[in-house]
């Protein structure tokens, strides 16, 4: 290689299989916008025109499909863009685009890619996305020459499903599904302690109130009931009866053991829950001749319960979960719901619908 020639290796450690952007430059002139400069580097040998006629591309080749990528309006300038096949295997193998600056007459500028060329011009465009106006220094973005995913516009997306109608059944499967597999994968970081906001803890019980055995349907969006009782969660079913639903944080302890009468019973912090509780299913039992409030949340109330999520960062022994049991035995319309069994809930309700899908 002369010196004058580019070395992709050497060349402003530029390497193949590179995005490089430029920083943002400034507009030259005062019509002129900012721009950047962006360029891919490619150690690949190009097939490329060496006149300006497109009959002297070798006879192996045949023109296939043709658009026109750029027209001026008055003539002067166009952009071509083609297939060229190949007439012995009758396969596309090429694409050339070039520049016409006048009636049949093309300019210099003019390039073929092959099939790998293509590819990666195709990357380049599908990530040109990634480049945000507020980063203004120069960077690179690594080709992943295993990803060729399109970036397709919402309309395209919608003609996709009109001309798929038998799949769009299947497809309404997979993203519920893999919804399930984030929110499962949020649930376990929240048990790990990434999460100690209880508010952040309620918004997402609230997107995912699918974990609770498909028992609810819908949330009450304003849980203040009155000027002294605002609800964490008040969730619908499908009839529009409403229930409560509060949340604790799992780090929170449920049991004490007494070794003297060798037994577990609630600690400090899980019976002001209940209690709390109680005291807003009495509350909200004082709403049901409240036909305003009703009308207002489109919702029927008539002997709600409560739910409480507490504790449990870790999964309770066999003595703990049987006095759980216990414990939720006693009391007719409320339920201690740990976070460990409330995983366990929305694993087994992920692993029947990716099952049936």
């Amino acid at each position: 290689m002369d010196d004058k020639g580019f070395n992709p290796n050497y060349d402003d450690n530029k390497v193949k299989d590179n995005i490089y952007i430029s920083r943002l430059q400034s507009p030259k002139s005062e019509v002129s916008d900012y721009y950047r400069k962006v360029e891919v580097i490619i150690d690949n040998n190009q097939i490329l025109s060496e006149s300006k006629q497109v009959k002297n591309i070798s006879e192996e080749y045949k023109i296939g499909d043709t658009i026109i990528l750029y027209d001026t309006g008055k003539g002067e300038q166009k952009y071509y863009c083609w297939l060229i096949q190949d007439a012995k295997e009758n396969k596309i193998s090429a694409l050339h685009i070039s520049r016409r600056k006048g009636k049949k007459c093309y300019g210099e500028q003019e390039v073929t890619l092959n099939a790998e060329a293509v590819d990666k011009l195709k990357q380049f465009l599908n990530q040109l996305h990634t480049v945000g106006i507020a980063q203004t220094d120069k960077y690179k973005i690594a080709l992943n020459n295993k990803n060729y995913d399109r970036i397709m516009t919402d309309e395209d997306f919608k003609e996709l499903l009109l001309k798929n109608q038998s799949s769009i059944d299947i497809y309404y499967k997979l993203v519920g599904i893999r919804k399930m597999e984030l929110s499962i994968d949020k649930l376990k970081k929240i048990l790990a302690g990434d999460y100690i906001n209880e508010v952040d803890i309620q918004q997402f019980l609230k997107d995912n109130i699918w974990m609770f055995a498909n028992e609810y349907s819908f949330i009450v969006e304003k849980g203040k009931i009155n000027s002294k009782n605002i609800l964490d969660i008040i969730p619908k079913n499908i009839e529009n009866f409403i229930d409560i639903i509060e949340v604790k944080l799992p780090k929170e302890k449920l049991f004490n053991y007494d070794e003297h009468h060798s037994n577990y019973y609630a600690t400090s912090n899980l019976t002001k829950a209940i209690s709390q509780t109680q005291n807003y299913i009495f509350q909200l039992e004082r709403m049901t001749t409240n036909e305003e409030y009703q009308q207002k949340n489109e919702c029927r109330i008539i002997r709600p319960k409560g739910i409480i999520i507490f504790g449990s960062e870790t999964g309770l022994n066999e003595e703990e979960i049987e006095y759980l049991r216990i414990l939720n035995s006693s009391y007719h319309n409320l339920q201690i719901i740990t976070y460990q069994q409330l995983l366990a809930r929305a694993e087994n309700i992920y692993c029947i619908n990716s099952n049936n899908q």
